[in-house]
């Protein structure tokens, strides 16, 4: 069974693009996927490349930025083409079946703040406790 699932977050602002024949929408998109720490023990980070098709596309060229934390299932998928000089390059890309957009909501939204104000310790008015 060819099943990946993958949790990351997406490298650039989505671009949906129409198909060559008009039959539908796609998007490539690129997912930072956290692989742990190497010997020395710095951070170290794949870098999955994704294609998507019709809705889920649209999903993400709608609602979906650079930087959100996604978890996607996908497919992987190999290709391999020749180049001029008889060299085969191989490419991995994952075809996303599915898409859950883990950003919590207050960072999604074009209304929420861009900074935060600084936390009192005084209550609210209308509460009977202390925040």
């Amino acid at each position: 069974m060819n099943n990946c699932n993958f949790t990351g977050r997406i490298t650039k602002d989505p671009e949906i693009k129409q198909k060559a024949d008009g039959s539908g929408k796609y998007c490539y998109f690129c997912l930072a996927v956290d692989a742990g720490k190497n010997k020395q023990g710095e951070k170290q980070t794949e870098f999955i490349d994704c294609i998507t098709y019709d809705k889920t596309a649209e999903f993400l060229g709608n609602y979906i930025k650079k930087g959100y934390l996604l978890a996607i299932t996908g497919a992987l998928h190999i290709s391999l083409t020749e180049e001029a000089d008889g060299n085969i390059t191989k490419r991995a890309t994952v075809k996303v079946f599915t898409v859950d957009n883990l950003t919590p909501r207050q960072q999604n939204t074009a209304t929420a703040p861009t900074t935060t104000e600084p936390a009192t310790s005084e209550p609210a008015p209308d509460l009977p406790f202390e925040i």
